[in-house]
Parts: structure tokens; sequence; C-alpha cells
């Protein structure tokens, strides 16, 4: 059985720890780790205010045995206002495998709420031996071109604010990219990014006031964007050809053997 980590818990996430042990016994799965994103500084995403949770859980063997497989994510469903996502094991060593950081980066975030003991450390060093950097900065350069039409192109250009705050950990994360030439994962809370990339210091303090201004509720009145990070949203789309241009990891068999083995020794863990 999982354990509650009770050190430093919020009272938030005490309020989502219920709703997680419901959903493991609805879903018949083993929550082999769940993590709380509750701030910008975490993940760089927009926060709710609401208790929220993201975790990565396994099913049974028979599950993975059927010829109907059930869906590999799964929703909290009508428990307002609370905000929980969770992937199955072989979707997140999937997205894994092709580039997507986001089940790694949920497991690298604090407060934990639900944790198997060693399956954190395991999974974030599959990631890093077997994961490809090139796919993962590809990734980071998606999520930033996702905007790309709200941005316009220009550093002053129109740009929704609360969408800033979105786009400062895949910018920052294509920044940290490019000064450690491709290697490794960056940070995945954004104050620890902050403090691993080297940035201008005009830059810094507007991303300071952009952060404090989300926690005061002053972000739609923000007017014009902040050069400093306009430029840095630019910079990073306009080197995006070069990167798309990198040749990335290619699948070998040994790879794969490797994600069949750390699948195989974690989803027994639903048959205890």
């Amino acid at each position: 059985m999982p354990e509650k980590t009770d050190a430093n818990i919020s009272a938030a996430t005490k309020e989502v720890l219920p709703h997680l042990e419901r959903l493991a016994t609805a879903h018949s799965i083993c929550i082999l780790q769940a993590a709380n994103p509750v701030c910008l500084t975490q993940l760089g995403e927009g926060s709710t205010g609401f208790p929220s949770s993201r975790f990565v859980f396994v099913r049974s063997v028979e599950h993975y045995l059927s010829l109907f497989p059930k869906e590999e994510h799964i929703e909290d469903e009508g428990i307002e206002p609370t905000d929980i996502i969770g992937w199955d094991l072989r979707k997140a060593l999937v997205a894994v495998l092709q580039g997507d950081p986001t089940a790694v980066d949920w497991l690298r975030i604090t407060p934990t709420q639900i944790s198997v003991k060693g399956f954190k450390d395991s999974f974030v060093g599959f990631a890093q031996e077997h994961g490809d950097p090139v796919r993962f900065a590809q990734s980071h350069l998606q999520l930033l071109l996702k905007f790309h039409r709200r941005f316009k192109g220009q550093p002053q250009g129109e740009m929704v604010p609360e969408k800033l705050i979105d786009l400062l950990r895949p910018a920052l994360s294509l920044r940290w990219y490019s000064q450690h030439k491709l290697q490794g994962l960056p940070p995945a809370q954004l104050a620890h990014l902050l403090d691993d990339v080297f940035i201008r210091p005009v830059l810094r303090g507007e991303i300071v006031e952009l952060l404090d201004r989300q926690r005061q509720g002053q972000l739609k009145d923000l007017e014009p964007i902040p050069t400093a990070v306009g430029e840095l949203l630019l910079a990073e789309i306009e080197a995006g050809p070069a990167l798309a241009t990198r040749k990335r990891r290619p699948f070998t068999r040994e790879i794969m053997q490797e994600a069949d083995r750390f699948f195989l020794r974690w989803s027994v863990l639903n048959q205890r």
C-alpha cells in the first residue's frame, strides 16, 4: 500500500486525499505517486487556487492482458472544485520516450500526497537515462508555439496576460537546454528553474514581478507585456527551426527492453 506523506502536508492536500483513495478503490488501481501542483512556482501552470492532484497509477496485470483495455487516464468527475488527473504507468512511460516531460515533472514537484517507496527516483532515473533531451526540448518548443498566434511575433504584441505565466516555464526550459548543451532535465519547479538558468537581471526582475502580480490577482491589469519577457519568448520561438533539425535519439531494442522491464517491475504492485 502506498504511503501517505504527512510531513508538511497542506490543508488543501489533505482535502484531496479522500478523493484519491476513492478513485483508487473505484478503478481498482494502485497509485504509485500523487503530487499537488497547486501553484505556478511548481509547474508554471496557472493556479486555480483549488485543491488539485496529478498522479501516476498502475492497474492489475489482468487488465493489461485484456483485448479491450480501459482508458489510460483518469479524471475526477463531479467533485468541484477539485482537479484530479491520473495517467496509467504505461501512458507515462510512452510519454517519456516520446519526449513529453509532463509525467516526470509531476513526480519531481512537491508536496507529495501518496508515494510508493522508490518509484519516484526509479521513474526519474529512467527518464534521465533513456529519455531524449532533444525530444524533451522540442516538446517545450511545441508548447511555446501553441500560443504563438496570441503573441503575434512582437515583444510588445498582444498577449493574454495570464498566458505569460504558462509560457515562462517552456521558454526558460528551452533557454536551460541551450545553456546545458541539450543534456539532462531542467528543474520541474519554476522557482528552481529561475535559480538554475542564466538570464539578465532585468528579465529576472520582470518575471518576479509577474509572479507577484499573479499572487495578488493583478495580472489582468498588466499592460503592455514586459519588454524583456516578450523578448525571451520571441527569441526562443525564433530559435525553434534550429532545434527542429536536431537529430533525435532512435528507439533502440535496448531502450524498449528497459521500458518493458521497468513496466513489469512496477505493474505487479497491484497484485499484492
